[in-house]
C-alpha cells in the first residue's frame, strides 16, 4: 500500500523528479505559442499553449527513456484546432497501440485534477491511460508526474464529481505518481488487459442540439466558453459530430456559415442485413460485395469441416470460447476477402439474436489473414454505432495472435459501422451491418 503525505501537492512541489523532468528550449516555447494562435477562444488559448509544451516534453522524455516506443500525435486533439478549442486535455495521442490522454497541470495545483468528461464518458476520446504532466512555463520545464489507468478510473466512476465546465474532479491520490510505472505499462501491458469499455447508449440529442446551435449562432463569435451555453448532454452530442465542431470553430473565427447537415450514414449507405443469414439467405448488398454465406457453425468439429473458410473461423471460435465469447446454436456467419497492396485480408462476421425479452442482437467480427499468411502488425479494427466509437482493436508488433476480433451488442433496429485501418495505408470503411430482416432480398 502506498502511503501519501497529508498535503500531497506540497510534497510533489518539493520532491526531486530529475528523471521525469525535461527542459524546454526558447525555440520550443515560441513554437508552442505559435501553435496556440490557432485557438481563438481566449480562455483556451493559454491552455493550448501549455498543452503544446506538455506534448513537447512528453515526446522527448519518452524518446530518452524508451526510444523503441512509437509516439503518434497526428490524430491528437492538440493538432485539431477545432477540438483544441473545446477540450483542455490532449486526447487521442497514441504510443504504440495505447491511447493516451495528457492532463496538464501548472505550477499551482491542489489535491484534485480536472479531467474532461469527454475523456471519461465518450469512447471516441477515452484513453487506456491518463498521463499527468506538470508544466513549469517560467522555469522552462516539463515534468511527467504519473498516470491513471482507465480501468481503475472506471471502477471509481460512481465517485466522480461532475462539474459545470464539462469536466470531472479526480482526486490526485488516484494517480500512480511513479513515472516509471507508466513506462512499464507501455512496454509490458497487453492492450486487451486495458479494454476501452463499451459506452451506454444515450438518446439521440442531435435534433435538440441543432435547434440550440441555430439559436445561439449570433452569440458564438464571442469568448464565452461553450460549456456556459450548452449542458453536458448536448456538449457530448456536439463533440461526436466533427462537422458541427468545425462549424463552431468557424463561428469563433468570425465567420457565419449556415449550420451544415450531419452526414446520414445509415440513410445514404446500403445496409447488409445479417439477420437474413439465420434464414440461410444473403441480401443484394452483401452479394454485390462478394460476401459468402457460411454453413451452420460447429466449433467442436472444426477439423472435420469441409469448407476451408468455415474451418478457419471455427478454429478461431474455439479459442474465443476461452475468452468468454459464447455463440448461440442459431448463430450464422458470412465472410469476404479484402485485397490491399500487401496481400488479402479475410473478414468474418457472425450474427445471432438474443433472448426475445431483450430485443437485442450480437455481432462478432473477426479479421484474419488468408491461409498461411499473417496479419500485419499495427492493423486496426474499429466498430461504431450511429453515435460513437464502440470498440477498437490493434494488433501489436509483439502479439502472437493471428487475428483481431470484436463483439458488440445492440438493439434489433441498430446498425454497426466497421472500418479496418491498414498500417501505413488507407482505412477501409465497410457498409453498415444491421440485423433487420424483411422480405426484401
Amino acid at each position: 500500500m502506498i502511503a501519501y503525505p497529508d498535503n500531497l501537492a506540497d510534497f510533489l512541489e518539493h520532491e526531486a523528479l530529475d528523471l521525469a523532468a525535461v527542459e524546454i528550449t526558447p525555440a520550443e516555447l515560441s513554437e508552442s505559442a505559435q501553435l496556440s494562435q490557432s485557438v481563438y477562444q481566449t480562455n483556451m488559448q493559454w491552455q493550448s499553449y501549455l498543452n503544446s509544451l506538455a506534448m513537447t516534453g512528453f515526446e522527448r522524455w519518452l524518446s530518452e527513456r524508451s526510444p523503441d516506443l512509437d509516439l503518434d500525435e497526428q490524430h491528437s486533439t492538440l493538432l485539431l484546432p477545432a477540438y483544441a478549442s473545446l477540450l483542455p486535455a490532449i486526447c487521442n495521442l497514441r504510443v504504440s497501440a495505447f491511447k493516451l490522454c495528457l492532463i496538464v497541470v501548472g505550477s499551482l495545483w491542489d489535491d484534485e485534477v480536472s479531467i474532461p468528461r469527454a475523456a471519461v464518458d465518450l469512447a471516441d476520446f477515452r484513453p487506456h491511460l491518463y498521463v499527468l504532466v506538470r508544466v513549469e512555463e517560467e522555469a522552462r520545464q516539463v515534468i511527467i508526474q504519473g498516470c491513471l489507468r482507465q480501468d481503475e478510473l472506471a471502477q471509481r466512476h460512481p465517485l466522480l464529481v461532475a462539474e459545470e465546465d464539462w469536466s470531472y474532479s479526480v482526486p490526485l491520490n488516484w494517480f500512480d505518481l511513479d513515472p516509471d510505472h507508466l513506462l512499464l505499462y507501455l512496454r509490458c501491458l497487453e492492450v486487451p488487459s486495458l479494454p476501452l469499455l463499451t459506452p451506454i447508449s444515450a438518446p439521440d440529442r442531435l435534433p435538440d442540439l441543432r435547434e440550440r446551435l441555430q439559436t445561439l449562432q449570433p452569440l458564438l463569435g464571442d469568448n464565452t466558453p461553450i460549456w456556459q451555453r450548452l449542458p453536458w448532454s448536448l456538449g457530448a452530442a456536439l463533440l461526436l459530430q466533427p462537422v458541427w465542431v468545425s462549424w463552431l470553430y468557424q463561428q469563433q473565427q468570425g465567420q457565419s456559415p449556415a449550420l451544415p447537415a450531419v452526414p446520414g450514414q445509415s440513410v445514404l449507405l446500403p445496409v447488409i442485413k445479417a439477420g437474413l443469414w439465420l434464414r440461410n439467405q444473403l441480401d443484394q448488398t452483401a452479394a454485390s460485395l462478394s460476401w459468402q454465406l457460411l454453413p451452420p457453425l460447429h466449433p467442436a468439429t472444426a477439423m472435420r469441416s469441409a469448407s476451408t473458410a468455415t474451418a478457419e473461423l471455427e478454429t478461431v471460435l474455439i479459442e474465443l470460447e476461452h475468452s468468454g465469447v459464447q455463440l448461440t446454436p442459431q448463430a450464422r456467419g458470412a465472410y469476404r476477402d479484402i485485397s490491399w497492396e500487401n496481400g488479402i485480408l479475410r473478414l468474418y462476421a457472425v450474427a445471432w439474436d438474443l433472448p426475445p425479452q431483450t430485443a437485442e442482437w450480437s455481432l462478432l467480427v473477426v479479421v484474419g489473414p488468408q491461409t498461411g499468411d499473417r496479419l500485419p502488425s499495427g492493423i486496426c479494427l474499429r466498430i461504431r454505432d450511429a453515435q460513437q466509437l464502440l470498440v477498437e482493436q490493434v494488433l501489436l508488433p509483439q502479439s502472437l495472435d493471428s487475428y483481431l476480433y470484436a463483439q458488440v451488442v445492440g438493439r434489433l433496429d441498430e446498425q454497426f459501422f466497421m472500418s479496418i485501418a491498414l498500417p501505413a495505408g488507407p482505412t477501409i470503411d465497410l457498409p453498415p451491418i444491421a440485423f433487420g430482416v424483411d422480405n426484401e432480398l
